[in-house]
């Protein structure tokens, strides 16, 4: 995984170009609950991977992504969790009750567990977290000799990825696919790069 991680997030690299400086610092004998931003569908693809080159990790996902027939192999492989789409409202007070008692399994086996406390994209250039209780039930429920990492992406927001253009949550595999013609398109070595920054 750690080798698939490395190959992923380097064809990232085609499109993206990071500046990160604190990699060094998360430790393999250590663990970790750690809390992105979410400006787009495609910072839990760098985080992950960029992650993963160092850690394992499992995220906690929108049910909707996690159910997709393709992927949802692949999360069972890294021990994602699986929750309920806040955005939908229709899950039922045992669908969400498991959610929570899944995280806090998942904390208690020492798992690096990774949640985004906003539970959903960015529907405006900055971030809002309210009526959010998973971030709190996790904390809460966390070993005591576990650290937290809080992770900030920037200049995702425009992303094809986010919701800057049509004001909802985009196709994934759209935006993946179109993502790829724009790098083969360039010929890979002449599409511009956009900078992004991991704090």
């Amino acid at each position: 995984m750690k080798i698939f991680a490395i190959i992923y997030f380097n064809l990232l690299k085609l499109r993206y170009n990071f500046e990160i400086s604190w990699l060094d610092l998360i430790k393999k004998d250590k663990k970790y609950l750690i809390f992105p931003n979410h400006q787009a569908l495609v910072d839990p693809q760098i985080v992950v991977s960029l992650l993963f080159s160092k850690i394992k990790v499992s995220p906690v996902i929108s049910e909707t992504f996690y159910n997709i027939p393709v992927l949802k192999s692949f999360f069972k492989m890294i021990k994602a969790v699986s929750m309920w789409d806040i955005q939908k409202w229709t899950s039922s007070e045992k669908d969400i009750l498991k959610a929570f008692e899944d995280i806090k399994n998942s904390l208690q086996k020492w798992n690096n567990l990774l949640l985004y406390p906003s539970g959903q994209l960015y529907s405006q250039w900055f971030e809002v977290i309210k009526w959010k209780k998973s971030w709190y039930f996790a904390v809460k429920n966390m070993p005591k000799d576990c650290e937290i990492i809080l992770i900030k992406t920037t200049w995702l927001w425009w992303s094809m990825f986010s919701k800057a253009y049509i004001w909802e949550t985009p196709n994934l595999f759209k935006a993946i696919f179109k993502s790829i013609f724009y790098i083969i398109f360039n010929l890979i070595f002449f599409i511009p790069k956009k900078k992004k920054k991991i704090e």
